[in-house]
């Protein structure tokens, strides 16, 4: 009896083209262990040469470990959203009350809260992707949330009270408002 010689196997890759793969495969891997401390990721070396190859976007996190420094850095910056709103809360309920029921007198905060005003636009200029402030549970509601107490009591104070000097912060609660709008549009239409 012959028996039949087994026939090698054949991947339908030629030599070059698996070579290709693996050395796409070992950036790939070389870009995730490139993370530096903030979470982005570092564009490997030569991959602007091999079309094949997309850098990740550096507004977003990459997965893994850099994660977990993003979701600590958004509760970070959630928790000074909420302290800084908290205490323009305070300093605006006692400047509104009568002065013989609480006791202190504090002058209304007009630039104090025209300045935080900008800490939701500066979080939102620094998460600018919406992807980004997804993998966030909280952090773009914050936003809203913390630039619409803003805008109630810029426009309280300034509508009610007279100071001119709120309408900046009015204006720039407006702003938070409509970033986080059209981002997410944008990405809506694009994506």
């Amino acid at each position: 009896m012959v028996r039949p010689k087994p026939e090698k196997r054949r991947s339908g890759l030629t030599g070059s083209a698996r070579t290709r793969q693996a050395r796409q495969a070992q950036e790939r891997a070389r870009a995730e262990a490139d993370q530096d401390l903030h979470g982005s990721v570092r564009t490997p070396r030569g991959a602007e040469d091999h079309p094949g190859t997309d850098a990740a976007d550096p507004g977003t996190p990459a997965s893994g470990p850099g994660d977990e420094s993003f979701l600590k850095r958004a509760a970070q910056v959630r928790y000074a959203l909420l302290a800084i709103a908290l205490v323009m809360l305070l300093w605006f309920i006692v400047a509104m009350q009568d002065h013989t029921t609480w006791g202190p007198e504090l002058p209304m905060p007009t630039w104090a809260l025209d300045i935080a005003a900008l800490s939701p636009l500066l979080v939102l200029i620094r998460f600018w992707n919406p992807e980004t402030r997804r993998k966030s549970d909280t952090l773009e509601f914050d936003l809203r949330v913390i630039s619409g107490l803003y805008f109630l009591m810029a426009f309280l104070g300034a509508a009610l009270g007279g100071y001119w000097q709120l309408w900046p912060g009015v204006a720039i609660s407006a702003a938070v408002h409509a970033g986080i709008w059209y981002t997410n549009r944008r990405t809506r239409s694009h994506g």
